[in-house]
Formats: C-alpha cells, structure tokens, sequence
C-alpha cells in the first residue's frame, strides 16, 4: 500500500481487496477468519434507571448461546434468561453509575453503562455572564455549571431555576442557560437545581445583591451556599 496519495488512505483499490480476499481463501493460518454465520451479538442500551421504573435489556441475535448475566451493587435484577434481563435500580435512594454485564457462552462479553437515580447538587454551581456585575433594568445570562463534567451523569439532565423580582428567559429544552432581568433592588435567593427522570437534585442557592447603579452593582455569591 503506498501513502503518497491521501485519497490512497481513504478507501481499498479493488486489486487490494482481492489480494486480500485470496489471502484469506488460501492461507491456512487465516481460516479461523471465516464464517458463514455473519449475526453480531448487541446488547441495547438505556440512559438512566430508576427504582420505580423497571427496564428490560435484550441482547439481539442471540442465537443457541447461554447466558450469565452481572449487574453493579447498586441495582436489582427482576427477572432474566438468556435473551434479555429486566432491572431496577437497587433502592428508592440508590445514585451513582450503574451497568449490566453479559457474558455469552461463545466468549464475547457484553457491557451497558447508565446512570442510576436522582442527580446530585455536589458539583452544581451557577455561572454568571460578565464580571458578575449586576443591576436592574439590563439583561443577564446565567448558566448551569459542573465543576466536574461527565457525559454519562450530566449529559442527560435537565434544570430548574426558581429566581423572584425578574423577568426570564430559559432556553429549551433542557434550560440549563437562562437570561435574567433584574427588576427590584435588593439581595436575594437565586436558586438552581438538576433533574433527570428518576427526581430531582436538592436545590443550590446563591445570593445575589441586587443595584440600581448605571454602570452596574456588584453581584455577591454567599458562602451561605446550599
């Protein structure tokens, strides 16, 4: 194979393939490499799961294989048999990363990872837009924020704000941006929380004093925290 050409990276020429088909014909050492059963065993897959709502894996094209099935700590299994498993997460509390474990009887193994649970306020935080300057009669961007960001827990949460004494803009449908305008003076609660479909997180707070200097107040964030 030669790379002085990048569309030569790109693709096999048909004399290549060929070559490699006759290789695989005639080379007793790559026999092992050819089958005439073409069915891959897939497990499906699912983004959360919760104690009051089973749900059930299905491995597909499973054909005469057995099955052993193993499951994190945190989970409980209803039933199951060689072609799927039903679970639920293990108690009406149980959080965390959770994943469902198929070993088949021909040797491949077969894994899901998800979520398990409510969603936690431990890494929650409220970003402000600016130099966390504010005051009345202008227009703000608050954002959702993790102090430490993993897909598998956050990137399927949704978000609640709850903020008095300002008009507001969320952005769907996850509304974890939200424009605010602050209409009266003073200091006040202004509160964030995370969901998914199993609840929601407790509520986190922040304090923000409020100003109606031109140029902008300062915006305080209380360590009087959660």
């Amino acid at each position: 194979m030669s790379y002085t050409d990048i569309n030569c990276m790109e693709y096999f020429t048909p004399k290549q393939g060929e070559r490699m088909r006759n290789a695989i014909t005639n080379l007793t050492y790559l026999e092992q490499t050819i089958t005439n059963n073409c069915y891959i065993q897939k497990l499906n897959s699912i983004d959360q799961l919760c104690y009051s709502d089973n749900k059930t894996l299905t491995i597909s094209n499973i054909d005469n294989n057995t099955t052993i099935w193993q499951t994190s700590t945190n989970i409980t299994i209803i039933s199951s048999n060689n072609n799927s498993i039903t679970v639920r997460a293990k108690y009406s509390n149980s959080i965390g990363n959770g994943w469902v474990k198929a070993t088949l009887s021909n040797g491949i193994t077969l894994q899901d990872d998800f979520r398990v649970g409510k969603p936690l306020s431990n890494d929650l935080i409220i970003n402000s837009s600016g130099d966390f300057n504010i005051a009345t009669q202008r227009w703000y961007q608050l954002t959702a924020h993790h102090s430490n960001f993993n897909f598998l827990e956050h990137g399927i949460l949704g978000y609640e704000w709850q903020i008095n004494y300002a008009q507001l803009r969320l952005t769907p449908p996850k509304n974890k941006v939200i424009s605010v305008y602050p209409t009266q003076t003073g200091t006040y609660p202004y509160k964030l929380r995370s969901k998914n479909e199993c609840g929601c997180s407790p509520w986190i707070t922040k304090y923000f004093q409020v100003s109606n200097q031109s140029g902008g107040g300062d915006l305080f964030i209380s360590p009087r925290g959660n």
